[in-house]
């Protein structure tokens, strides 16, 4: 993804995802605020989370535990000023989850 910046999902499970390609870091935010860093993700488990479709069967959130969390990605949970710094950085989220799949080079 040659963008660095939070994706809003349609998600009752994730607020919104960031990925970064260089150093293959996926971040999740979650509803409750909390964010988390999963890494050596690879970018075709990421578009396969961003592509889901509730329509089809599978909702974002079944397909983040199916490709990131069930496949045992390391994971470590940012501390409240490393979640402030990431979004000071990475400021707005995309208005769509579907300019990321492009980025990314999923569909």
């Amino acid at each position: 993804m040659s963008d660095f910046a939070w994706i809003g999902v349609q998600s009752s499970m994730l607020k919104r995802l960031a990925y970064h390609g260089e150093s293959l870091t996926l971040y999740a935010e979650f509803p409750s605020g909390a964010v988390y860093a999963y890494y050596d993700v690879l970018p075709e488990d990421v578009a396969e989370v961003l592509a889901a479709d509730p329509e089809q069967g599978e909702s974002v959130g079944k397909a983040f535990n199916r490709h990131i969390k069930q496949k045992g990605y390391p994971y470590d949970r940012l501390t409240e000023d490393e979640a402030d710094l990431l979004h000071q950085i990475l400021g707005s989220t995309k208005a769509t989850h579907e300019e990321a799949e492009d980025d990314i080079g999923a569909g």
